[in-house]
């Protein structure tokens, strides 16, 4: 499907920080526009919603079996009705994720909840609770430490699955796993790359700092200079910004982890029980490396990202 795909974008030009909403609109519809391309699906409107504290709304006309158009996606942009501040854009995305599987599916059915997941996997977001919920796997089957996969939580603490440790930043700069330690330097925030679709940052919450990869080997914390967290998003532009940038992406050989995977340099978060690095077996693609991830060390690369509580 050529051009737009998301043909028409509106907000409340009353509200405050219209300008923010107007960009917010714009992001959504960059994000979720090569989904829509890949399945020649369109939105003829996508919509600020103002008077409503549900997530968003999808309007179709004629059967859903054969549609491929919303005429109208509402999503609640605010944190509150008329309030200036915003929700942040990973929740945003969840919903707009939620309410284009309405183009296809009215109920919240498991149909629905595959489709969702179907594109919030294609998106790079884990699966929701209520997918889990709906398809969790025979627990007999699994061993515990599998489970959960994360949620839509935009909040985490990460386990390296083959050795039960904490991905963990102890002085505030060095990053390695441990034993599970105190929430406020083990607790993660992910949030979505603005500039590149399908990838996010990975953030400390305690710190307030970004996973980074200087030189695609180590892996330390950084903030440039102490600026905050949507300064350095927005100027996240330069030759260097995808240091800062990881896709999470489903491990097909055991289900509920996930590869994290820096973007620049197209190497794995990897290690041996204590200190944390980046590798790719020597330069090997990132296919290459998921499907050969069979061996005893195989859960060195692989993850575990559970709601923070």
């Amino acid at each position: 499907m050529a051009g737009n795909v998301v043909v028409d974008l509106k907000v409340d030009t009353r509200l405050p920080r219209a300008e923010k909403a107007k960009e917010l609109l714009e992001l959504l519809k960059k994000h979720s526009e090569p989904i829509l391309r890949r399945r020649g699906w369109q939105i003829l409107r996508l919509e600020e919603m103002t008077n409503s504290m549900i997530m968003g709304r999808c309007r179709i006309n004629g059967n859903r079996n054969t549609n491929t158009t919303a005429t109208v996606i509402w999503i609640r942009l605010r944190q509150g009705i008329g309030s200036s501040q915003f929700r942040d854009f990973r929740g945003l995305m969840a919903s707009m994720l939620h309410e284009i599987t309405h183009i296809k599916i009215m109920d919240h059915s498991r149909d629905f909840r595959k489709l969702e997941n179907e594109l919030r996997e294609e998106y790079g977001y884990p699966p929701t609770k209520e997918y889990l919920e709906m398809f969790k796997p025979d627990s007999s089957s699994v061993q515990p430490r599998s489970l959960p996969s994360p949620s839509s939580s935009t909040e985490v603490c990460i386990f390296n699955t083959r050795h039960g440790k904490q991905l963990s930043t102890p002085n505030g700069s060095d990053v390695q796993v441990q034993e599970r330690q105190a929430r406020d330097n083990t607790a993660w925030r992910i949030l979505p790359c603005p500039h590149e679709p399908g990838t996010s940052y990975i953030i400390d919450l305690k710190q307030q700092k970004f996973l980074d990869t200087p030189q695609g080997e180590g892996v330390s914390l950084w903030n440039n200079g102490g600026r905050d967290i949507e300064m350095i998003i927005d100027q996240n532009t330069s030759r260097f910004a995808r240091n800062l940038r990881w896709h999470i992406t489903a491990c097909p050989h055991e289900p509920g982890t996930f590869y994290i995977i820096n973007a620049g340099y197209g190497k794995f978060l990897d290690t041996n029980g204590e200190k944390v690095w980046l590798w790719n077996n020597n330069g090997k693609s990132v296919d290459t490396v998921v499907a050969e991830n069979t061996s005893r060390f195989a859960g060195n690369l692989r993850w575990i990202l559970r709601p923070v509580q």
